[in-house]
C-alpha cells in the first residue's frame, strides 16, 4: 500500500522521484461553498486514525499507478470543519491477477480519480464512525472512478454524487454532507457547477479532477456540471454525448423505433418516496422513489433502495455513504402498465446479504438475503395482492406513479410470489414472479 506521508515528501525533495505528489500537497485550498451540518446531525470532532483495511477478494482488479502522474487536485476546506477534501488523480494500468483469469480482463491504461480526505499529509477516507484510514491505489477504501486516459470532456463518466452518513447502520443513520466530484476529461478551460440554481466555479487540476461540497438535502439531479473547453465550446458533463453511429441499424423493425420514441427521460426534479416496505430484519426500510418524466408527462420510478431522511438509495456500509437510487422505469405511452398489463411487475429474488448476520437478524431469526417484488400500476388498479408460500399481503398502490413494494427475507425455491391486481369493476389480473415451481431456477 502506498501512503502520502512526510517521509515521502522528504524523499521527493531529495531525489525528485515523487515530485508530482509534493506539488499536489502544496496546492492552494479553495473555500468550499457548502453547508453546515443539517439540524439534528451531531458535529464530529477530529477523526480517529486506524490502519488501512486489507483488500478483499482474490479476483479484485489491480491498479498499478504511474507514480509521476499522481496529483491531489481541487483540495478544499470542509464546511463542517473536518479535514480537507481532495481528489487524487493518477494514471494506472488496470488488470486482474494472473492467478484469476477473467474473460475480457486484459490490462488497459486508465485515468482514475479517488475522492478522499487529507489528514496530517496522508490521503484516505473517513467513514461513518469518524475513523480515518489511509487509502492505497485501488478500487477499495475510497470512492473511485476510472476511465480512458485521453477521454475528452463530455465523453467521460457523469459527475459522481454521494452523501456521507452519520452512522454505519441502525436508527441513528442520517444524511450529513454531500459531495459532487469526478474527472472532467481533457481540453477543459473552466468548470461550473449549477447547485440548485446557484452557479459555482470549480477549481480543477491539470488532469481534470474536481469536487464541490453540497448540502446533504440536495439530490444528484439538482447539481449539474458544465465545462467550457479550450476551443470555447460548452459541454454538460451529465448529458451523454450524441451517438457517433446511427441509433438503429438499417432495416430495424418499426416497433424498435417506436419503443425508443416512447421511452421516458427522468426530469431534473428531486425524486420523492412513492412506496415503502419494512425490512424483515428490522433495518432501514426499503422503498421506491418517483420523479416526473420530461418527455411524456409521465412518471419514472427508481431502483429499489433503502430509505434515509426521505430519500431512496444505496448504502455503502464500509465507506459510510449514501447514493440516490437511479431511475429504473418510466411510465408513459406504450411503455409500462397498459390495458393488457395493468401492473408492471419486477423483482429481485433471493439476493444474499453476505457476511456475518446482524444482531437484528439473529433476534428475528430471518433468512439471509431478501426477495423484493415491486412495480407500478394503472390508476384503475384498486389493490394488489401478493401471494407467497408464506403469506398473503394486500396493499394499495400509492403516489403519482401508483407504485408498490413488498420485501421478504430469504428466497422461495418452490416458486416466486404471485401478484394479482384488482381493477375497478372487479376484474382481476395475475402474474407470477421469478421461477415457476419445479423449474430449478
Amino acid at each position: 500500500m502506498i501512503r502520502i506521508t512526510r517521509s515521502h515528501v522528504l524523499a521527493a525533495l531529495a531525489v525528485g522521484v515523487l515530485a508530482g505528489l509534493l506539488a499536489a500537497l502544496v496546492i492552494p485550498r479553495s473555500e468550499a461553498e457548502g453547508t453546515s451540518a443539517p439540524a439534528g446531525v451531531p458535529v464530529l470532532g477530529p477523526p480517529a486514525v486506524a490502519a488501512a483495511r486489507p483488500a478483499r477478494g482474490r479476483a479484485q482488479a489491480l491498479l498499478v499507478p504511474v507514480r509521476a502522474s499522481v496529483h491531489l487536485e481541487s483540495r478544499q476546506d470542509d464546511p463542517q470543519e473536518g479535514p480537507d477534501w481532495a481528489v487524487r488523480v493518477f494514471d494506472a494500468t488496470s488488470s486482474f491477477p494472473s492467478s484469476e483469469p477473467v474473460e475480457g480482463g486484459e490490462p488497459r491504461a486508465v485515468r482514475c480519480a479517488q475522492l478522499g480526505r487529507v489528514v496530517d499529509g496522508r490521503f484516505g477516507w473517513i467513514d461513518a464512525t469518524n475513523t480515518f484510514r489511509p487509502v492505497g491505489f485501488g478500487y477499495q477504501g475510497a470512492p473511485i472512478a476510472c476511465g480512458p486516459r485521453d477521454a475528452r470532456a463530455g465523453r467521460t463518466g457523469v459527475p459522481e454524487h454521494l452523501v456521507l452518513l452519520t452512522a454505519p447502520s441502525g436508527p441513528a443513520v442520517r444524511l450529513r454532507e454531500g459531495v459532487v466530484w469526478g474527472l472532467a476529461g481533457t481540453g477543459v478551460r473552466t468548470l461550473t457547477a449549477d447547485v440548485d440554481g446557484v452557479a459555482r466555479t470549480l477549481p480543477t487540476g491539470a488532469q481534470g479532477g474536481y469536487l464541490t461540497v453540497v448540502p446533504a438535502a440536495l439530490q444528484g439531479a439538482q447539481v449539474a456540471v458544465q465545462a467550457v473547453l479550450t476551443d470555447g465550446r460548452s459541454v454538460d458533463l451529465d448529458v451523454p454525448p450524441p451517438p457517433t453511429a446511427p441509433r438503429f441499424p438499417p432495416g430495424a423493425p418499426k416497433w424498435v423505433k417506436r419503443i425508443d420514441r416512447d421511452l421516458g427521460r427522468p426530469s431534473r426534479q428531486p425524486a420523492v418516496v412513492t412506496a415503502r416496505a419494512p425490512d424483515p430484519a428490522g433495518g432501514l426500510p426499503w422503498g421506491l422513489a418517483a420523479v416526473p418524466e420530461r418527455r411524456h408527462r409521465g412518471w419514472c420510478t427508481s431502483m429499489v433502495g433503502r430509505i434515509v431522511d426521505g430519500r431512496v438509495g444505496d448504502i455503502d456500509g464500509a465507506l459510510g455513504t449514501f447514493t440516490d437510487a437511479p431511475a429504473y422505469s418510466c411510465r408513459m405511452g406504450k411503455v409500462g402498465p397498459n390495458a393488457g398489463r395493468p401492473v408492471d411487475v419486477a423483482g429481485e429474488l433471493g439476493g444474499s446479504s453476505g457476511g456475518r448476520p446482524s444482531a437484528a437478524r439473529i433476534a428475528r431469526r430471518t433468512q439471509a438475503g431478501t426477495t423484493k417484488v415491486f412495480g407500478t400500476s394503472l390508476p384503475s388498479v384498486e389493490s394488489i395482492t401478493v401471494r407467497s408460500p408464506r403469506d398473503v399481503r394486500t396493499l394499495v398502490p400509492t403516489g403519482p406513479a401508483r407504485a408498490f413494494i413488498v420485501v421478504y427475507d430469504g428466497s422461495f425455491p418452490t416458486g416466486g410470489p404471485v401478484v394479482t391486481a384488482t381493477l375497478r369493476g372487479g376484474r382481476t389480473w395475475s402474474q407470477r414472479t421469478g421461477p415457476s415451481p419445479g423449474s430449478g431456477g
